[in-house]
């Protein structure tokens, strides 16, 4: 199937009527269907409340599979009228192209490729030099690597734009011919090839270079996914803190000075407020049971079109090589269902397909290819773009800035005087 996959893809790139391939999984807790499951929390719009916030809908429409399973259409009650259930987000549409990007860069090897883009190193070997363990806190800090694939705007992300290219000058300080800063503010679907063979993933999650520069480059997200819960139904949960030593009297004044914990010292506080004795905890809303739990995902081929290459034959095997790498990664995501603590997730049920302009509602269905499979076709696709000058770059390495690593600082002594609790008097 390999082959035809590739010839596959190909074709229906090249077809102006394929407007997008469409992934749908449906999925359960791994404690079994209606099992609680915990989405991300948000701040709170009430300053200082820290109740669990959610994005929770308590109406909204709930999807119905039809006769080829596909989940195209809406649940009605007997009158027509469509049923209106609680609908949660169990990861937003931004969270699940992290999650595709990142399996991506970090699942290289088993992809048979190297991918392209701005990486920047963290320093271990400091960590291994410091002595003191303040120092080695902060050393720690700074072994962190990350890339491109990485940051949450890709390229331009801040993170990008204010590490180091050569020593004592951001990438954002140069202003010269061949620089990173170059590349970085040309790269754009106008210049498409630039793009490609520096960065792919931008090409299919988007990106948008809005300031410190006069470029005002950006592209519009080619994929898009969201999992949801329907017919969620919120389920409170309370939680009391225990301690071995029986618990502390709460009129008991404890403080910390010096790092260490003082007794009746002439400090304020109770021992709940350093961590000590019984601390209970009121219930509240902390995971949601649901009727249905459904990803959809979709890659938009009109908006890959919207890259524009020096030739058609160049346009077309990006696109495949683009196509290709997001069916990779929707299946390499798939291989990690833990989102956050309490909520795991397994896929029981998942069909692909095409949605074209000319076939209505219909769904050209995909047979769900292994990962070897798409593996194989890629390196085919990648074959076919080397072999027409799009072949993908080497990775740009770069380092901590010094105002980076200052930042860093400041996070780690911020960090460490919390732990610390300081005396307050």
């Amino acid at each position: 199937m390999t082959d035809s996959l590739y010839t596959l893809v190909r074709n229906k790139v090249e077809d102006p009527s394929t407007q997008a391939l469409s992934m749908q999984e449906e999925k359960e807790p791994v404690a079994g269907p209606f099992a609680p499951v915990a989405p991300p929390t948000y701040a709170s719009p009430v300053k200082g409340d820290k109740t669990p916030t959610f994005a929770f809908s308590p109406a909204a429409f709930i999807p119905e599979r039809d006769a080829n399973g596909w989940f195209t259409s809406i649940q009605r009650q007997s009158d027509g009228a469509p049923r209106l259930v609680g609908r949660v987000v169990l990861n937003s549409v931004a969270a699940e192209s992290g999650r595709v990007e990142q399996a991506i860069v970090h699942n290289q090897d088993r992809l048979k490729f190297t991918a392209p883009g701005l990486f920047v190193e963290g320093d271990p070997e400091r960590a291994e030099n410091e002595r003191s363990l303040a120092d080695r806190e902060l050393a720690e800090a700074l072994t962190t690597s990350f890339s491109s694939w990485d940051t949450a705007h890709r390229h331009v992300d801040a993170n990008i734009k204010y590490a180091s290219d050569k020593p004592g000058k951001q990438v954002w300080q140069e202003n010269t011919t061949g620089s990173v800063k170059e590349l970085i503010t040309t790269a754009s679907p106008a210049r498409a090839e630039l793009l490609f063979t520096h960065f792919p993933n931008a090409c299919i999650f988007g990106f948008w270079l809005s300031s410190g520069t006069a470029a005002r480059n950006k592209m519009a997200r080619a994929y898009s996914s969201e999992l949801v819960g329907y017919g969620a139904q919120p389920i409170e949960a309370g939680a009391t803190k225990l301690d071995p030593f029986g618990g502390a009297p709460s009129e008991l004044k404890v403080g910390v000075k010096n790092g260490a914990l003082t007794v009746q010292n002439g400090t304020k506080g109770k021992p709940s407020d350093f961590g000590l004795g019984l601390v209970p905890g009121s219930p509240v809303v902390r995971g949601f049971a649901c009727e249905l739990i459904l990803q959809q995902s979709t890659l938009s081929l009109p908006a890959l079109r919207s890259l524009q290459f020096d030739s058609d034959e160049k346009k077309t095997a990006a696109l495949t090589v683009l196509v290709l790498l997001t069916m990779a990664g929707q299946l390499l995501a798939q291989d990690d269902g833990f989102l956050r603590s309490g909520c795991s997730l397994v896929t029981v049920d998942q069909k692909w397909g095409w949605r074209s302009r000319t076939s209505g509602r219909t769904i050209d269905e995909l047979p769900v290819p292994s990962l070897d499979e798409v593996v194989s076709a890629l390196g085919e696709a990648l074959q076919r773009a080397d072999s027409l000058g799009l072949g993908f770059a080497d990775p740009i390495t770069l380092s901590y800035s010094d105002a980076q690593r200052s930042v860093l600082e400041a996070r780690v002594k911020t960090e460490r005087a919390k732990a610390a609790v300081e005396d307050a008097q």
